[in-house]
């Protein structure tokens, strides 16, 4: 009865955001959007978002097993938790339900520490490749601090590659969340 119940709360609370999303949805604008979309573009973008959701679920369950002497997860379990930080980041701000995804990943997995070493550590990855993909543009358009706010956003992802020290700063984010997760380390400590 008791699961039931909770069961029934969900659907009732999906139900309810579900309403007050598509009262808010300008139906009359989607219409006349519709005359100027191109399908080729629609077509693309379908056939791409896919792609790179299972290229980010493979990267994050690469990292979680990387130098671990045994496999911790799967490439199923990775797209579950990738999924679940892409449904996060829809409501919260700043992207932060890619951090949100290493509380999920403790809660199904029981690993903290390397979830949220991970976690950072993926968003880190992120950042440093959109601030590659704006180098270019800033040049082409010669607006070059632009580019260089670029350089040197990605900078710190090119020296971690040329010094190859991945594993150490994977041992170093663990060490300071499980101090910090353990209450051993004040945030202002570390910074």
């Amino acid at each position: 009865m008791k699961n039931h119940l909770f069961t029934l709360t969900k659907v009732a609370i999906s139900i309810i955001i579900m309403l007050m999303l598509f009262h808010t949805i300008d139906f009359e604008n989607i219409i006349s959007m519709k005359e100027n979309l191109s399908y080729q573009f629609l077509l693309l973008a379908v056939i791409i978002t896919p792609i790179s959701i299972f290229i980010r679920a493979y990267r994050w369950t690469y990292l979680m097993n990387y130098r671990q002497g045994r496999k911790l997860v799967n490439v199923a379990v990775g797209m579950n938790i990738t999924l679940a930080g892409l449904a996060l980041n829809l409501f919260m701000p700043a992207q932060s339900g890619d951090i949100a995804k290493s509380y999920i990943g403790y809660r199904w997995l029981g690993i903290k520490e390397r979830m949220l070493s991970i976690s950072l550590y993926d968003k880190f990855y992120g950042i440093s490749s959109i601030a590659f993909l704006g180098i270019l543009p800033g040049l082409y358009y010669h607006d070059y601090y632009y580019s260089i706010i670029s350089i040197l956003a990605f900078s710190p992802f090119i020296l971690l590659i040329l010094l190859k020290k991945v594993a150490w700063i994977f041992h170093q984010l663990e060490t300071i969340s499980t101090k910090m997760l353990k209450g051993k380390i004040n945030l202002s400590e570390v910074f």
